[in-house]
């Protein structure tokens, strides 16, 4: 009995040193006709190491989980500081190896060319809650030192000019009617009366149809791009370029939202003859202030500096136009319209339709965007001696602006 116990021991003590075999070993083990003391002190001892092993196990696996952790955060960094989600040698090799961008006919061919027969719009996109915003906008025209025109030289302008009151909800809707019937109002007595009729030929009123649902934005984040979804302002945008109502009549209009305005007189003339110039589809200003932090990833950091501001003028009734901006959409839904024509614009995926289409986009002078950023308006228009009119919002205070879609 004594030999037994002992060589059992001896048995258990080698398994020890060897417990990495123990597993396979185990099932063998239970088959062998062992005391019931020696095989329960066996099967103590197996119980034991298992628990050693998920225990090493265990430890090795968060250990492993950390450093993971720390890495990826750590490659997520420097992709982020020095990277880009656009690495030309990868796209470079893309090409070599798929080819090239198949570009699309339809932007390049049967174009149409600019029908200077027909007249230019100033249209301001606004929603009913705005009404008031376009109140003290067009106010401020009425003034002698931001007077849109001069009613003895630019005869040509005031002729071929109207003003169009741009809404995103149809006309019937009770918070639309109620905004045509406070303008109609303000425009009927002085001094907007006077503004109106010495500047303009036709006041009309339009709108792009959008439910309530469809003319809302979310402002949800895509924090890859630094950007927001404003779909119901895009929605109305995209309406405008293809709205019958104005591509019938008009070669051109001035997208002016509200918070949009003249820093010189005669400014609607210096934008009438800018819109003269060159086969454009779009003609705005780039960034006049200087560049603010942005969490999004490259290429789209630089990107936006580059983007023209969707406060320009356009080229109306080009179905190769349309159909860029129908192509901008896929890829690019519901984002700002400005910043993402220039994301499709600038992509080195699209860089034959770049080739194509680059000389469509103009960039002016005449006017500015200043985003939110303040400024003084006398040495803005020292610094910028051709500019007419300013984009941003540095007039509101934080509480009037909320969430509002311009």
């Amino acid at each position: 009995m004594c030999r037994k116990v002992s060589l059992i021991s001896k048995l258990n003590d080698a398994l020890y040193f060897m417990w990495p075999f123990t597993l396979c070993w185990s099932d063998n083990l239970k088959s062998l006709k062992l005391p019931s003391a020696a095989r329960q002190a066996n099967y103590q001892l197996f119980s034991i190491n298992e628990k050693k092993k998920l225990s090493i196990s265990s430890k090795s696996f968060q250990l492993n989980s950390r450093v993971l952790l720390c890495l990826g955060f750590v490659a997520f960094l420097l992709l982020w500081f020095f990277g880009s989600l656009q690495s030309y040698p990868i796209i470079w090799s893309k090409f070599r190896l798929r080819g090239y961008e198949k570009i699309d006919p339809f932007i390049f061919q049967n174009c149409s060319k600019v029908d200077f027969g027909k007249r230019f719009a100033v249209v301001i996109p606004f929603i009913p809650k705005q009404t008031n915003r376009v109140l003290s906008n067009l106010k401020r025209w009425a003034t002698s030192e931001y007077f849109p025109c001069d009613t003895l030289l630019d005869t040509l302008v005031t002729e071929s000019t109207d003003l169009v009151f741009y809404y995103d909800m149809p006309l019937d809707h009770p918070s639309i009617s109620e905004s045509i019937q406070t303008l109609t109002l303000w425009l009927r007595k002085e001094p907007l009366q006077n503004v109106i009729s010495s500047c303009f030929h036709n006041v009309r009123f339009i709108s792009a149809n959008l439910s309530a649902e469809q003319s809302t934005n979310s402002y949800k984040m895509d924090f890859v791009k630094s950007s927001v979804k404003t779909e119901g302002t895009v929605r109305q945008f995209y309406a405008a370029v293809d709205h019958p109502s104005l591509t019938n009549t008009y070669r051109h209009f001035f997208y002016m939202e509200p918070d949009h305005i003249p820093i010189r007189k005669r400014w609607l003339t210096a934008i009438f003859n800018d819109s003269l110039q060159g086969d454009f589809w779009m003609k705005g200003s780039l960034m006049r202030y200087k560049p603010r932090f942005s969490c999004a990833f490259e290429p789209y950091r630089t990107r936006y500096l580059r983007h023209i501001n969707g406060n320009a003028i356009y080229k109306l009734g080009d179905p190769c136009f349309i159909r860029f901006l129908e192509n901008v959409f896929r890829e690019y839904p519901y984002l700002a319209f400005d910043t993402s024509i220039n994301f499709y614009r600038l992509d080195l995926h699209h860089y034959t339709t770049y080739q194509y289409t680059a000389h469509r986009f103009q960039v002016t002078d005449v006017m500015a965007d200043l985003g939110v950023v303040r400024y003084d308006e006398d040495k803005l228009r020292a610094e910028l001696p051709n500019t007419y009119t300013a984009h941003g919002k540095f007039m509101y205070t934080e509480r009037q602006l909320g969430w509002q879609k311009y």
